[in-house]
């Protein structure tokens, strides 16, 4: 694995394969350090009503975007550890 996540603008078009029925199911979403920091970056937050939890040991909430402040949580702890909140 290369790290890269340019895989997530990629927007084929037409069918969707069941995606939007999928993020509109879950109330939580989860991502780490690199992810966050990819959709960060991209100016627009997609994830508007959705619980968002940033996983990382090295980010603290006062490295969140400005426009992102109030919109997601960080918190440093193993995954497995966030499902037994």
């Amino acid at each position: 694995m290369d790290g890269r996540l340019d895989w997530l603008e990629h927007d084929s078009g037409g069918e969707d394969y069941g995606f939007q029925n999928f993020f509109d199911s879950i109330d939580t979403r989860v991502m780490g350090r690199g992810t966050y920091e990819f959709v960060a970056a991209s100016g627009e937050w997609p994830y508007e009503g959705k619980r968002t939890i940033v996983l990382s040991s090295t980010l603290n909430n006062r490295d969140v975007a400005e426009h992102l402040v109030g919109k997601l949580e960080i918190l440093s702890m193993e995954p497995v550890d966030l499902v037994e909140l």
